[in-house]
């Protein structure tokens, strides 16, 4: 019996230790993938007292292709296929739509950003290695909004496609195994987000076989400069994700819950403010 018990207590040791059945992504060249995003985010703030509720919702739809596959590192053309905001200001002060598949001038940001493309290399761990395209594409854009209402508006309506924070975006959606196979582990990334440096700090670990969960918090410390208007936030808060697996290591579903909050400093005055977000990622096979 105490032997029994022994190769019993011994084999339960061994099972949050042991290597998990998918470690990272196993693409194969020509394959498809279409990635959708579709995020709801809701922004309170007091001003004078007084709270204001604004509410976005948004969604991105991309093209993923594996053009090529070289022993661990793979080469995918991504593609921006559709891009929608809708955003429901404070207080009844109206609402705002820009759809890439719109004919208005409001559309004119979003419009230009489908059928433009980059290619990126990836490990088997979804660490983006290197970019390829980048600056071509955002010249291509920056040359289809001048002319426009938007064109002194191009550099920060395009900084979400500069080379650093491209990288850091996607390591955030695909880097999410471990380099060694252990089934817990940390991933910390900083990205760029409206001029705000975010740092997102993630313990991670495989609940089962198929599934990823991830816990950890997120620090937003900077300046923004948006629309003529200089301020600086300072918030702190938490993230929770899911990952739910396909056999080849790529996530069926990824979902994304953050509540972040802290203190917005515009024109001298300090702007007690929340940030809810719920985001969730579908990856297609075509």
């Amino acid at each position: 019996m105490k032997l029994i018990m022994t190769l019993l207590v011994g084999a339960l040791t061994l099972l949050p230790t042991a290597k998990p059945k998918i470690d990272g992504y196993d693409f194969k060249k020509g394959e498809k993938y279409e990635l959708n995003v579709i995020m709801a985010q809701s922004i309170t703030q007091s001003v004078m007292g007084q709270e204001m509720l604004t509410k976005m919702n948004m969604e991105t739809t991309e093209l993923l292709e594996v053009v090529d596959v070289s022993g661990d590192v793979f080469t995918i053309k991504v593609t921006g296929k559709r891009r929608f905001l809708k955003m429901n200001m404070p207080n009844g002060m109206g609402e705002t739509i820009m759809n890439s598949e719109g004919s208005e001038a409001i559309d004119k940001p979003f419009s230009i950003m489908v059928n433009k493309s980059y290619s990126m290399k990836m490990n088997r761990q979804g660490k983006v290695l290197d970019l390829i395209g980048v600056d071509e594409m955002v010249e291509a854009m920056e040359k289809e909004l001048a002319g426009t209402q938007f064109a002194a508006q191009s550099g920060e309506l395009l900084a979400i496609y500069s080379e650093d924070n491209l990288k850091t975006t996607m390591n955030t959606q695909f880097e999410i195994y471990p380099e060694d196979g252990k089934r817990e582990w940390g991933i910390h990334n900083v990205t760029v987000v409206s001029n705000i440096p975010v740092d997102v700090s993630m313990d991670m670990s495989f609940k089962d076989d198929q599934t990823i969960y991830g816990e950890g918090t997120i620090s937003m410390d900077g300046d923004i400069s948006a629309m003529g208007m200089n301020m600086k936030a300072k918030m702190n808060g938490t993230q929770q994700s899911i990952f739910d697996l396909a056999s080849n290591g790529v996530p069926t579903k990824a979902q994304t819950i953050q509540e972040v909050s802290g203190d917005l400093d515009a024109m001298g005055q300090k702007i007690p403010m929340t940030i809810n977000t719920e985001a969730t990622t579908t990856y297609v096979k075509l």
